[in-house]
């Protein structure tokens, strides 16, 4: 905790929403220090071990600046401590993506950068978390600012720099057509075999005739009972076809909405989430390596999430608390401190397991999941299960049948002979 994140702002869109009044009043964007937006990629399902960016103060790169004055880099998540000395960072096999606030100044990986006063603000549209059900299975949530907290910082995810999102709705605009012609497709092929099935029904019955006795009429019901068991196959099958349409439907719309949201198409403004943390600078035995790397700081979790998490990033809630972060040369380190608690001001939301796995990234990590599909699959019949249910009742329905056919035949070849003996009793009588 927390392990996984989204942050789909372009560079360009990162520095709007970093915007801050200098100590003059004036207001400010950072500025990416040389270059340093190029190792970064925005995307919806950030893991360790990916860069992301990062605010910090300019003095720790320009000692002639103020500590006040704020840039922006990327570094990579996980991090690698200076005094490691192998010649391959990637060797350092210890997991340092999340560091405990109650840890911060006894462990030396995390004590010497905090003494130093390598303190940074790790940016993103938020994180994920997962919870475990009842029935084992682990459902994820999309966790960010509150909407009505903070200033209006809206996003535009459609720069080029940034991950195209109007490219992305496109894809998930495809995907949704194609399953709804895929069901308009299966809708078709059942209207068809239900006019054959009809079809087979009436053919069948013009070919049976009553001189077929009680083994042709046990045919016909047996016809009749697997039509019947066809039928009601085809009419489950019709209305599942119909909720996944539903739910296709909603899910296509849910998803529009969210995403326009976040781009800021809609009324409702969206807050980058600024989690505090911790950088080190890693330096490879030659000297001519350099790897910035970071961890992001975590604490009890707060009332409002204590029933998904018993921990949670520090959310540093507003200019001023990013500023007293940051500003290293004026905020001593337990003023600096005492920053660092848990937050309310968040929300969250379940999203598709499709997180899961760290290579999807598209709009469907973040988006509100639609559990209605899932729902009406798990609620519904299996197919195995209808055809035993109907098998059951055929043979149930043929059994009353023919025991009736028998009880009325028996009785009328009863009835037949009876009036035959009669018959012959008249004739002797006459003669």
């Amino acid at each position: 905790m927390c392990g996984r994140m989204a942050c789909t702002l372009g560079p360009e869109q990162v520095q709007k929403h970093c915007t801050y009044h200098q100590t003059n009043g004036s207001s400010a964007r950072p500025q990416w220090w040389k270059g340093g937006f190029s190792d970064y990629h925005p995307s919806y399902n950030k893991s360790p071990h990916c860069t992301s960016p990062v605010l910090l103060s300019k003095l720790h790169f320009d000692k002639e600046a103020d500590s006040s004055e704020q840039i922006l880099t990327s570094m990579r998540w996980g991090l690698v401590p200076s005094w490691f000395r192998d010649s391959n960072a990637c060797n350092f096999k210890y997991n340092m993506s999340n560091c405990r606030s109650e840890s911060l100044q006894e462990k030396k990986t995390f004590k010497v950068p905090f003494m130093k006063g390598q303190r940074c603000v790790v940016l993103a549209d938020g994180f994920y978390e997962w919870k475990t059900n009842k029935n084992g299975k682990k459902q994820p949530y999309f966790i960010y600012f509150s909407e009505n907290q903070g200033k209006d910082l809206v996003k535009k995810m459609t720069h080029p720099e940034g991950i195209g999102v109007e490219s992305q709705k496109e894809e998930v605009k495809k995907e949704v057509l194609k399953t709804e012609l895929g069901i308009e497709n299966q809708k078709q092929q059942i209207k068809k075999e239900d006019l054959k099935t009809e079809s087979c029904i009436k053919s069948e019955k013009e070919e049976l005739t009553t001189e077929c006795g009680i083994k042709s009429e046990k045919e016909e019901l047996t016809t009749e009972g697997g039509i019947k068991s066809e039928k009601e196959e085809l009419i489950t099958a019709d209305v599942t076809l119909k909720l996944e349409s539903d739910c296709v439907e909603e899910k296509s719309i849910k998803t529009e909405e969210f995403v326009e949201k976040i781009e800021g198409k809609s009324e409702a403004p969206w807050q980058l989430l600024t989690m505090a943390g911790l950088f080190d600078c890693w330096k490879h035995p030659g000297g001519e390596e350099h790897l910035y790397t970071y961890t992001i700081i975590t604490v009890p979790a707060s009332s409002k999430l204590t029933w998904l998490h018993h921990r949670m990033p520090a959310i540093l809630h507003g200019e001023e608390a990013v500023r007293q972060w940051l500003d290293f040369g004026a905020i001593p380190g337990a003023t600096a401190f005492n920053l660092l608690c848990p937050s309310e001001s968040i929300t969250w939301h379940a999203v598709s397991t499709l997180v899961n796995n760290a290579r999807n990234n598209s709009p469907e990590c973040v988006v509100p999941f639609v559990a209605d599909l899932q729902k009406a699959t798990e609620q519904a019949p299996t197919s195995s299960g209808i055809q035993h249910e109907c098998k059951r009742k055929t043979e149930e329905e043929l059994q009353k049948k023919a025991n009736s056919k028998e009880s009325i035949s028996q009785s009328t070849l009863h009835s037949w002979l009876e009036g035959t003996g009669n018959s012959s009793n008249k004739k002797a009588r006459t003669s």
